[in-house]
């Protein structure tokens, strides 16, 4: 165990980004203005995967020598970018954030290394996450339900320790990230989960540290994320056992039952929207194979938190 008089730690930040203009500049601001409580922040360490945008001369234009820009001339996919953070990061912690979220408070990051500050056993600190106020009808009945399927999920000990979500952010301690490399074609952030529960290390959920991020606002969009996370399960299963997986991409039916009759009691008009979505879902979901290079999903980015830290 820590003790109290043990110095501080120091953190490196790690963000792929793959033409990420719409948010970069809202995440690094509010990043450079968190409070260093338990930590020293060493670098921001920024990795512009092939963008084709303004997401570089974006971060170029922060003048703080702690925020570093990385270049692939070519795309080289999500787990490409985080390996390369972790050879490169020679903090005590790395915290792995995508590009389209935003911490909501200024502790976020005291927070989400808390944990390892006060546990060295302590290898992977799983962040929470919550979606911000909706701009359309579409965004709205995802948020709502997501809303409820989280908040009921978090507060059960046997859902809340194998949350994982790249949504949240995660704190990886020198002594896994080290060790910890993504092979090609995985959801890098329950691949990270089971790879860490595999190998006996200590995982924590740390239900203060909060990102927000948007839902998706538009069919498409939403057709893409489930694609997305239906191929994922699919793709672990040559590293992992069906029944780990499972513990990950799913909820006990008794648990779904009470999540889906709160969501009609509080949201009867939205529940029966969100019925008809998984009904159209069967029609248009297509099978496919888990890849480091998915579209966008555009709506989904822009998520400038005006109010942010107050």
């Amino acid at each position: 165990m820590n003790t109290k008089n043990q110095k501080k730690l120091t953190v490196s930040i790690g963000i792929p980004a793959y033409n990420e203009e719409a948010n970069i500049g809202h995440l690094l601001s509010a990043l450079l203005r968190q409070k260093e409580e338990n930590f020293t922040l060493k670098e921001i360490i920024v990795v512009s995967d092939g963008s084709t945008d303004k997401t570089e001369s974006i971060v170029r234009s922060f003048n703080d020598p702690r925020v570093h820009l990385i270049v692939n001339e070519s795309r080289k996919g999500q787990v490409g970018a985080q390996n390369m953070i972790f050879t490169i990061a020679e903090s005590d912690v790395v915290i792995i954030l995508e590009a389209d979220t935003v911490p909501q408070e200024i502790n976020y990051l005291a927070q989400i290394v808390k944990p390892i500050f006060t546990n060295d056993k302590t290898g992977l600190v799983q962040g929470n996450s919550t979606p911000l106020p909706a701009r359309t009808l579409f965004g709205s009945v995802l948020k709502a339900q997501t809303d409820i399927y989280h908040n009921i999920s978090i507060k059960n000990p046997n859902v809340s320790t194998w949350t994982t979500s790249g949504r949240g952010g995660r704190a990886f301690a020198r002594h896994v990230y080290k060790k910890l490399r993504w092979p090609n074609a995985v959801p890098e952030d329950s691949y990270a989960a089971l790879w860490c529960r595999s190998c006996g290390i200590s995982t924590v959920f740390q239900e203060s540290a909060v990102c927000n991020f948007r839902c998706p606002e538009t069919f498409s969009d939403f057709l893409k994320a489930r694609t997305k996370t239906a191929s994922g399960g699919k793709s672990l299963e040559r590293y992992f056992a069906t029944d780990t997986i499972q513990k990950v991409y799913t909820r006990p039916l008794h648990l779904r039952a009470l999540m889906f009759a709160e969501f009609i009691l509080r949201h009867p008009f939205y529940a029966s929207y969100y019925l008809w979505l998984l009904f159209a879902l069967k029609f248009l979901q297509n099978s496919k194979q888990f890849s480091d290079f998915w579209e966008m999903t555009i709506s989904t980015k822009n998520l400038n938190t005006m109010n942010y830290g107050k």
